[in-house]
C-alpha cells in the first residue's frame, strides 16, 4: 500500500484497526511513535545497485487503555510529516514490537489495516542460476557467480 492509499483509507475509517498476519487485533490504545521516510542503497548478488524508499511508520501499545488515535488525527501526523515524505508516494511499512522488531507491509480488508509478513528474495536469479538449477545445493556452487 502506497502512502496516497493509506491516506485515502483512513479518510474512510471511523476507527482504526491493525490486525497482526495470525489475524489479533492491535490494541486501539496504541501510539504511532515515529513516522518516517527509510531510503537503503544495497547491491545484489549480480551487482545491481538498487535504492528503496518507504514511509514508516512504527505502532507501539503503552498502558494507557483511553488513548485512542483517530484516523483524522493519523492522517495530520501524515500531512506534518509531507517535508520528510517528500513528493513521492512510497510504499508503508510498519513497525510493531515482537520479540524484536517486526516490520510489515500494509493491506486494507474489510475496514481494518492488515499486517503483511515481508519476503526476502534474489534480486539477480539469473547470475545465480537459480531459474535454471533445481537442486539447492548447486545453485551456489563454488566458481558459479552467485554470491
Amino acid at each position: 500500500m502506497t502512502l496516497s492509499e493509506f491516506k485515502q483509507r483512513l479518510a474512510e475509517t471511523e476507527t482504526i484497526r491493525f490486525i497482526m498476519p495470525e489475524g489479533q487485533l492491535i490494541p486501539l490504545h496504541f501510539h504511532i511513535t515515529e513516522a518516517g521516510l527509510l531510503t537503503r542503497n544495497f547491491i545484489d548478488c549480480g551487482k545491481t545497485v538498487h535504492t528503496e524508499t518507504n514511509a514508516v511508520f512504527q505502532i507501539w501499545t503503552a498502558a494507557d487503555f483511553n488513548h485512542r488515535l483517530t484516523p483524522q488525527t493519523l492522517i495530520g501526523i501524515i500531512e506534518k510529516s509531507d517535508s520528510i515524505f517528500g513528493d513521492g508516494d512510497p510504499e508503508v511499512l510498519v513497525e510493531v514490537q515482537l520479540e524484536t522488531i517486526g516490520t510489515f507491509g500494509l493491506d486494507f480488508k474489510n475496514g481494518e489495516f492488515h499486517l503483511v509478513p515481508l519476503k526476502t528474495d534474489c534480486r539477480a536469479k539469473t547470475a545465480c542460476m537459480i531459474e535454471a538449477v533445481q537442486e539447492p545445493a548447486m545453485i551456489c556452487a563454488p566458481g558459479s557467480g552467485c554470491c
